[in-house]
C-alpha cells in the first residue's frame, strides 16, 4: 500500500512490477486529495485523457475537494472519498456546515496487489 496526496486531486492507481509490462500489479495507491487547494483547471482536460490511456489507473476526481478517510483491518484495506459539496468560489469548502459524502469507495484484501470498488 502506498498512500499519498499533495497532488489537489483523488486518484487511485495500481502499482506496476513493470510499468512498461503492466498486468503484474505489487501494489496500490491512494491518492488523497485537498480539501483547501484547487486542482488547476486548465490542466483537468490533459490529465483526464492521460488518465482513460492508463491501465493502472483506477479512480481520478480533481474536480471536487475534500478528504480521505482509510479503515485498515487484518483482512482489507478500506479506503473512501469523501467530498465537500464546493463551489468554483470555494464558498461550500469554506462553510463549516458544508454537506460531505463519499463519491467513492475501494477495497484491498489480504493477498491481493488490486483496488475494487467497494
Amino acid at each position: 500500500m502506498v498512500l499519498t496526496g499533495d497532488a489537489h486531486s483523488a486518484w487511485v492507481h495500481d502499482l506496476e512490477a513493470d510499468f512498461d509490462r503492466p498486468g503484474h500489479p505489487v501494489a496500490t495507491e491512494f491518492v488523497g486529495t485537498s480539501i483547501t487547494s484547487a486542482f488547476p483547471p486548465s490542466l483537468w482536460p490533459a490529465t483526464v485523457k492521460a488518465a482513460e490511456r492508463c491501465p493502472w489507473t483506477r479512480y481520478l476526481d480533481g474536480q471536487r475537494r475534500g478528504y480521505t478517510i482509510c479503515d485498515v483491518t487484518r483482512d482489507a484495506w478500506r479506503t473512501a472519498f469523501r467530498m465537500v459539496d464546493s463551489s468554483p468560489d470555494q464558498g461550500q469548502v469554506l462553510a463549516p456546515d458544508a454537506a460531505v459524502q463519499t463519491t467513492a469507495a475501494f477495497v484491498v484484501e489480504r493477498g491481493q496487489a488490486v483496488a475494487k470498488r467497494a
